[in-house]
């Protein structure tokens, strides 16, 4: 089984922490993320308890160790910030659904981020 890398900080990652959602739109067309140059894919979870997955789109191409992918954010019902970043293992991607425990967990850092998300992220 491939182990978890270290979270790779970008501030794409960080633009989601302590930020609120609309997940109203993003659950209408879902929500497009840019490539991720790490093989795992990220959840998001909001203080209210809503599950943003970004879930593997389409694999795109190998580049060095690590996968290529597209992700996209599915599943949004509510509105919510977002209070923590987890790191899932590829295996635990089965036709698109989530089947094994979440690998790691990211606390918010509520000083770094507190603006609003109010369009989609491309």
């Amino acid at each position: 089984m491939t182990e978890t890398p270290p979270l790779m900080r970008t501030p794409w990652c960080d633009s989601f922490l302590g930020k609120k959602v609309d997940m109203n739109l993003a659950g209408q067309r879902g929500w497009q993320a840019p490539v991720l140059s790490r093989n795992f894919p990220l959840s998001l979870k909001a203080k209210n308890g809503s599950s943003i997955l970004i879930k593997k789109f389409e694999p795109s191409f190998q580049c060095g160790s690590h996968a290529i992918y597209f992700w996209i954010i599915m599943g949004l019902e509510e509105h919510g910030r977002i209070e923590s970043l987890e790191y899932l293992p590829v295996q635990s991607f089965e036709n698109g659904n989530v089947t094994h425990k979440h690998m790691e967990l990211f606390p918010t850092d509520e000083e770094l981020f507190g603006e609003e998300i109010d369009r989609v992220l491309c």
